[in-house]
C-alpha cells in the first residue's frame, strides 16, 4: 500500500514528541508528587516534635499540655489528623477521638530515626503517618537535673497521621492539567508540522507534476534542478540520466525500425521488379532461369537480413543459452575461412595465416562460428582489391586465446570505425552493396563476444590496416565486457 511521505513525517514526529512529552510528564508527576509527600512528612515531623515536647509523665499516666497546640483536627470524630501514643510494652497511653477507637499501624522506630509510611485510616481513607520514639520528661521541681530526668524516663512511641485526600486531589488535578497540556502540545505540533512539511515538500510536488507532464514525445526534455533542494538534486540528476538513456533508446529503436524497413524494402522492390518484368511478356527458358536465379539471390539476401534481425532480437532479449564445448580455435578459424575463400579469390586477396597456432578453449561452437564468419566476411568485403587478409590466433597465457583478423585498404579513421558497432552502419556503402551487407555483421559480433566472456578491440588507420582483436577466455561466460 502506498504511503504518504507528508503523513508519515507528521504522524511519526507527532508520535515521537508525544512520547517525549509523556515521559517528561511522568517525570514531572513523580517529582511533584514526591515533593508534596516530602513537604507533608516535614509537617508531620514538626508537628510530632511539638506534641512530644508537651508530653510529661506524671504519677499514674501522662499529661498532655495541649493548650498551646491546635488540636481541633484530633478532637473531631471525622477529623483529618490522628494521634496515638503507646508505651514500650505496647499499651496505648493516648488515642485521639478522630481514631474512633481504632489503632494506627505500628512500625519499628528509634529515637534517632523516625518512620514514615502510607496507612489506611478509619473509613478506609488514605493517609500518611509518622512514627517516632521520644522520652517524656517526668514532672519535676525546679531543682531537678534534666539530663538525669531524661535518663530515668521510659521511651514512648508517638504515631501521627494525616489524611492525604486533599493531597491526592491536588495531584489528580496536576495530572489532568499535564495531560491536557501534552495533548494540546501534540495537536498544535502536528498542525504546525503539517503546514511546515507541506511547505517543505513543495519542491517535491513541483517535481512530481513535471514528471507527470512528461510523455513519450517529451523524452528530450530534462527536469530543471536550479530550484531543487540539495537533497533532491541527486534524484533529479539520476532522473535526467534515465530520461537521456530512454531518449537514446527510443531514438535507436526508431532508427532501427526505419533502417530495417528500408533494408527490407530494397530487396523486396528488386524482387518484385524482376518478377514483373519477367511476366510482362513471353520469354525463353534461359531467360526464366536467369530471372529465377536473380530472384533466389534477392530471397537469400532477405533471408540473411531476417536471420540477422532475429539473432539480434534474441541477443537483446537475453534468451541465448550457452552450450560450452571444447573447441580448437585455429581449426574453427580455418573452417570459417572456407565460407569466404571463393569471394576472396574473386577479389584477388592474399591470405596471410602465419600467425595461426593451435589454441584450445571451451566455448559455444555456434556462437563462436557466427563471430568468426562475420569477422572474416567483414575483412574480405572491405579489403582493397588485390590486398591482403591477415589471420592470427595465439594463446593469451591464461588459458584463453587472442584472435586477430585484419585487412588492408581501410577507408576509415579510428572514430569512424568505432561507429560500425551501431546497427545498419556501413563503412563503405559501395562495397557493402556489392557484398550484400546491410550493416548488421559487426553489431552481431559486438553482441555475441561479451556473452562468450570475451572482449573486442578495433584498430583502424585510413589508407592502412583495419584490425579486429577478439580476446576469448578459457571457458565461455568468464569475464567479458558488461
Amino acid at each position: 500500500m502506498m504511503t504518504s511521505l507528508r503523513r508519515t513525517l507528521v504522524l511519526r514526529t507527532a508520535l515521537a514528541m508525544g512520547v517525549v512529552l509523556i515521559l517528561s510528564g511522568a517525570l514531572l508527576f513523580a517529582l511533584f508528587r514526591g515533593d508534596l509527600r516530602r513537604q507533608l512528612d516535614h509537617r508531620l515531623a514538626d508537628r510530632a516534635s511539638g506534641i512530644a515536647s508537651v508530653v510529661t509523665r506524671v504519677p499514674g499516666g501522662l499529661e498532655l499540655d495541649l493548650a498551646d497546640l491546635d488540636m481541633a483536627e484530633f478532637e473531631a470524630v471525622r477529623g483529618l489528623a490522628f494521634l496515638e501514643i503507646w508505651g514500650a510494652d505496647g499499651t496505648v497511653l493516648y488515642r485521639s477521638p478522630s481514631l474512633r477507637g481504632e489503632d494506627l499501624p505500628r512500625a519499628p522506630a528509634t529515637p534517632s530515626r523516625a518512620v514514615t509510611l502510607d496507612v489506611d485510616l478509619p473509613d478506609d481513607r488514605d493517609g500518611r503517618a509518622l512514627l517516632r520514639v521520644f522520652y517524656p520528661l517526668p514532672e519535676t521541681d525546679g531543682d531537678a537535673d534534666p539530663k538525669r530526668a531524661v535518663q530515668a524516663a521510659l521511651p514512648l512511641t508517638l504515631a501521627l497521621a494525616q489524611d492525604t485526600e486533599s493531597l491526592e486531589r491536588l495531584v489528580a488535578r496536576f495530572v489532568l492539567v499535564l495531560a491536557g497540556v501534552i495533548l494540546l502540545s501534540v495537536l498544535v505540533t502536528a498542525a504546525t508540522l503539517s503546514a511546515v512539511v507541506s511547505r517543505g515538500l513543495r519542491p517535491v510536488d513541483a517535481l512530481t507534476r513535471r514528471i507527470a507532464a512528461l510523455g513519450d514525445r517529451d523524452l528530450d526534455r530534462r527536469l530543471p534542478n536550479a530550484d531543487v533542494p540539495g537533497e533532491l538534486q541527486p534524484v533529479v540528476e539520476r532522473l535526467n540520466e534515465l530520461l537521456a538513456r530512454l531518449d537514446a533508446a527510443f531514438r535507436r529503436e526508431k532508427a532501427f525500425s526505419a533502417d530495417a524497413a528500408h533494408e527490407l524494402r530494397t530487396p523486396l522492390a528488386g524482387l518484385r521488379a524482376t518478377l514483373e518484368v519477367t511476366l510482362s511478356r513471353e520469354r525463353d527458358a534461359e531467360s526464366y532461369r536467369q530471372t529465377l536465379e536473380e530472384a533466389l539471390a534477392l530471397a537469400e539476401r532477405l533471408q540473411g537480413l531476417v536471420e540477422s534481425l532475429l539473432s539480434l532480437a534474441r541477443l537483446d532479449a537475453g534468451s541465448v543459452v550457452l552450450d560450452p564445448q571444447d573447441v580448437e580455435l585455429s581449426a574453427a578459424l580455418e573452417r570459417a575461412w572456407v565460407g569466404v575463400a571463393e569471394r576472396a579469390a574473386e577479389r584477388g586477396l592474399r591470405l596471410n595465416r602465419r600467425g595461426i597456432v593451435p589454441c584450445a578453449i571451451r566455448s559455444d561452437p555456434g556462437l563462436l562460428d557466427a563471430v568468426l564468419r562475420n569477422a572474416l566476411d567483414n575483412a574480405v568485403s572491405y579489403a582493397d582489391p588485390g590486398g591482403e587478409v591477415q589471420l592470427a590466433c595465439t594463446p593469451d597465457g591464461s588459458g584463453g586465446a587472442r584472435l586477430q583478423i585484419a585487412n588492408t585498404g581501410c577507408q576509415l579513421d579510428q572514430d569512424e570505425a568505432e561507429t560500425l558497432r551501431d546497427r545498419f552502419r556501413r563503412g563503405d556503402p559501395a562495397r557493402s552493396e556489392a557484398a550484400g551487407h546491410v550493416g548488421l555483421g559487426l553489431p552481431l559480433l559486438y553482441s555475441i563476444v561479451p556473452i562468450l566472456g570475451g572482449s573486442v578491440t578495433l584498430r583502424a588507420e585510413r589508407g592502412g590496416r583495419y584490425e579486429l582483436v577478439i580476446s576469448l577466455p578459457a571457458a565461455a561466460g568468464e569475464g567479458g565486457d558488461p
